[in-house]
This record gives structure tokens, C-alpha cells and sequence, in this order.
């Protein structure tokens, strides 16, 4: 890096270090060249080589890990209906595809929070319901809801 000499700084590293002399003690230097750690907060080797997994606990971490998305999705599953009206919540890390069959249906609503319906149109078929969102089946006779996973 080139100094300007009109601000006065000097130009040459040479200069630099003969200007940084002049202001620090040669006691003060000298001790931190000696010291064994002068720069206690900076990053050391050791200290930087912790902050990585050792090889292979990361993929094994993964592999160990249910329901991740890059795993291949869970068998279908049968929803138990827990009266009516009953709302299914997907607390899955996928979308999910609930197909709603027989019983007697009034209605199927779908939700992103639980709380504000929408009707899904029909009383039975399949509907995609997606990561945090919700499905409500209204019912006088249980139908059959099954889970499926994409």
C-alpha cells in the first residue's frame, strides 16, 4: 500500500517501522514479540480445528437423523380421527397428500394457522397439505384419512 506524503505518513514500510519506533518503547515491543500469546483473542489453530466435525460424524449425525427431507418419505399412514370436527396438523419437514374417503363428510377445510378456514371444496379426494399447515374434516360417520408423504 502506497502512503501519500502529503498527510504525512511516511511511504516506505522502512519509514513506517522507523515513525512506529519512534512512538512505542522498545521495552513494549519487545516484551510482545517475547510473549507467548500476544494476541489472546485471536483464532488459534487448535482452537479453529474444534470448530469442524471430525470425518464422517456430520453424514452420521444425517443419517441418524428422522425425517429428514433428503431421506425417502415415511409409508402411508391411517390419521385416527379424534371426532368431529377433527384437524390434522403437518408437523413434518415434507408436504403431505391426505386422501379422505368414505364415512359421511360435511366438509374438508384446509388452514396455514389453525385458526382461518377455507373450504377445500369437496368432502372427500385427496388434498396437499403442506409443512406447518392444516386439514379439518367435519364428519357424522368417521371417514378413512390416510397420510402420505411426497
Amino acid at each position: 500500500m502506497v502512503m501519500r506524503r502529503d498527510i504525512g505518513r511516511p511511504a516506505t514500510p522502512e519509514a513506517v517501522a522507523l515513525e512506529r519506533a519512534k512512538l512505542l518503547p522498545a521495552s513494549s515491543v519487545d516484551a510482545h514479540e517475547a510473549a507467548s500469546d500476544p494476541h489472546p483473542a485471536y483464532l488459534k489453530q487448535a482452537e479453529a480445528d474444534a470448530l469442524y466435525d471430525a470425518v464422517g460424524t456430520a453424514a452420521a449425525a444425517r443419517a441418524a437423523h428422522v425425517g429428514d427431507y433428503h431421506d425417502a418419505p415415511a409409508a402411508p399412514a391411517a390419521e385416527t380421527l379424534a371426532g368431529s370436527p377433527h384437524a390434522y396438523q403437518n408437523n413434518g419437514v415434507r408436504p403431505k397428500f391426505v386422501i379422505v374417503q368414505g364415512g359421511t363428510v360435511t366438509s374438508v377445510d384446509l388452514s396455514h394457522n389453525g385458526s382461518a378456514w377455507v373450504d377445500a371444496g369437496a368432502t372427500a379426494g385427496g388434498f396437499v397439505v403442506a409443512t406447518t399447515h392444516y386439514l379439518r374434516v367435519t364428519y357424522a360417520v368417521a371417514p378413512t384419512v390416510t397420510v402420505f408423504e411426497f
